[in-house]
């Protein structure tokens, strides 16, 4: 499980989205601290939704 801020997504997308892809993982971020957002591949999230269009 990767836990990044959302200062980290709003200065270094790239990163964050690279990490996604390479892990087929959803990354948590936070905003002062506490969970806000979870960020994932759209892949990803098609499988668990029951969707599976590329």
């Amino acid at each position: 499980m990767q836990i990044k801020s959302s200062t980290t997504l709003r200065n270094d997308y790239g990163n964050i989205s690279s990490l996604a892809h390479q892990t087929n993982e959803p990354i948590f971020i936070t905003k002062n601290g506490e969970g806000d957002l979870v960020v994932m591949r759209r892949q990803v999230s098609g499988h668990i939704n029951g969707h599976t269009r590329n």
